[in-house]
């Protein structure tokens, strides 16, 4: 035996500045009423195959998804990734999704689960070998119908779907409960064991109140909209919401033509909304173009931003063909998918990718999403940095770790195009910069590489009366704008 020698050197080992926070996809978030969407969970899905997998091949979800992935950018890129959530605007009861089923063996067990924890089971249950799926159902609905102090499966239902190949147990009130089944020989043979829980909706939520539960979840999108045809008082104050959290998301809405004025003029001064025009019958999901453009934009590679014009979606007709027409939804502020043609070619593309908002909003559907992916990296970038330091002190070094870690998004942004280097600047705009900063040399520098930032260090009282220390820092930089037409001169000589 001997003495430790920890008693004299003890060293610890560990990674260093491992903490890294990941930034938001800037992907589209479809907001769906189908039951199969969970209440307590966000579903993300890389292929049109797996949401037809998930909901079915005959659903709207998996339609809007062939949209979707079917996009190809000019840069060769497709979106990566589609988001689902919950649209909570009706009361309804939980379910279990059991894993698909073609051909069902004899079976005779009693059936364990829970409810909410609470463990529960049947008595026995026999399917026999010539049990058809229906009656195999009813078998376990009156097995589970049985167990005595369980309202949710008092009342539940239990029914084969034919075209997803899977059973369904769902509970007969409105409710949150979640319901998931032991293995066992009944349950592993209709699919239950490993079955999906989907609490229900005890109470319907504004449309507001569906993104905000969704976002509590995870906020992992760029823009979103909800399936379900929003009436305009539906609309507005969902889109007040969305614009009060400051450039965060793109609100996508159809908008028929009828509707068109009068849209436009309630939802004028709102920000962060994008109306498109659509068909009465909306079976090409021309709202939805934005998103997928947005979710096909490459921000890791060089100049990877793009113009939201002139972009071409396969399997969307024009719904605007003459000029007149396009005069009309230009000044309205409504976008579609027009036709031009030349030499009797005729050319699609989607038109001309502008949001509602003020004169202080970026109402250039590119700059719109080019901040929020901006504005998104840094936040990561600072959160990183906290949960790797000991401390960000109060003090010059702590000024140059900020303004250090926040270069990297910054020269990001210098790389993909989000910051625009050597665009000439207005009188009004180098006054602005002027008075922004204090600073009579610093729209030059906006002008010349781009950006100008600094960080200072203030004390503020908290409302329980303490001092507390915030870096607050500025970022001023040249928006990244796309021309949107060519004028020449031709003199000929």
């Amino acid at each position: 035996m001997s003495i430790s020698i920890d008693k004299y050197v003890k060293i610890t080992s560990g990674v260093g500045a491992a903490n890294s926070v990941r930034a938001r996809e800037q992907i589209l978030r479809i907001f769906t009423e189908n039951t199969l969407a969970p209440t307590d969970g966000v579903l993300e899905f890389t292929r049109a195959e797996d949401v037809a997998s998930y909901f079915g091949r005959d659903t709207e979800e998996y339609r809007r998804a062939v949209n979707y992935f079917g996009y190809i950018s000019p840069m060769i890129v497709q979106p990566a990734k589609l988001s689902f959530a919950r649209d909570q605007n009706t009361a309804a009861p939980s379910k279990v999704i059991g894993t698909q089923v073609r051909t069902l063996p004899a079976a005779a067990a009693t059936v364990a689960g829970s409810v909410n924890g609470v463990d529960f089971t049947t008595a026995t249950v026999t399917v026999p070998a010539s049990s058809t799926m229906s009656a195999a159902a009813a078998l376990l609905q009156t097995a589970l119908r049985a167990v005595a102090g369980v309202a949710v499966l008092t009342q539940s239902t239990v029914v084969y779907d034919p075209l997803n190949a899977r059973f369904v147990v769902t509970s007969g009130t409105n409710d949150v409960a979640t319901t998931r089944f032991k293995t066992g020989l009944v349950t592993d043979a209709m699919g239950l064991t490993n079955s999906t829980a989907i609490p229900g909706v005890p109470v319907a939520l504004t449309e507001a109140d569906s993104v905000a539960a969704a976002d509590n979840m995870s906020n992992n999108y760029g823009s979103f909209l909800f399936i379900r045809k929003l009436s305009l008082d539906k609309l507005l104050p969902l889109a007040e919401a969305n614009a009060a959290k400051n450039v965060a998301y793109t609100l996508l809405a159809g908008c028929k033509a009828s509707e068109a004025e009068s849209w436009s003029a309630a939802l004028l001064s709102v920000a962060s909304i994008g109306l498109t025009l659509v068909a009465d019958t909306n079976t090409e999901f021309d709202e939805q173009i934005p998103g997928a453009l947005m979710a096909a934009t490459n921000y890791d590679s060089r100049n990877g931003v793009i113009n939201y014009m002139y972009r071409q979606v396969p399997n969307v007709t024009p719904k605007v063909t003459t000029t007149p027409l396009s005069d009309t939804y230009d000044k309205l502020r409504v976008n579609y998918y027009g036709r031009t043609q030349t030499a009797g070619q005729q050319i699609d593309f989607y038109q001309r990718g502008v949001l509602m908002g003020a004169s202080t909003a970026p109402v250039d559907m590119n700059v719109h999403a080019n901040e929020q992916w901006l504005k998104d990296v840094c936040a990561a970038a600072i959160l990183s940095l906290q949960l790797s330091l000991g401390r960000i002190s109060a003090n010059k070094t702590g000024r140059g770790q900020i303004l250090n870690t926040l270069q990297t998004p910054i020269d990001a942004a210098l790389f993909n195009g989000v910051i625009s280097v050597d665009k000439p600047l207005n009188t009004q705009q180098k006054l602005y910069i002027t008075q922004m900063t204090g600073d009579d040399g610093a729209w030059q520098q906006v002008q010349g590489i781009g950006y100008w930032i600094d960080a200072v260090m203030q004390s503020y009282v908290t409302p329980d009366g303490r001092t507390e220390w915030q870096c607050v820092y500025t970022l001023i930089y040249s928006k990244d704008d796309a021309i949107r037409r060519v004028v020449g001169t031709h003199a000929l000589i």
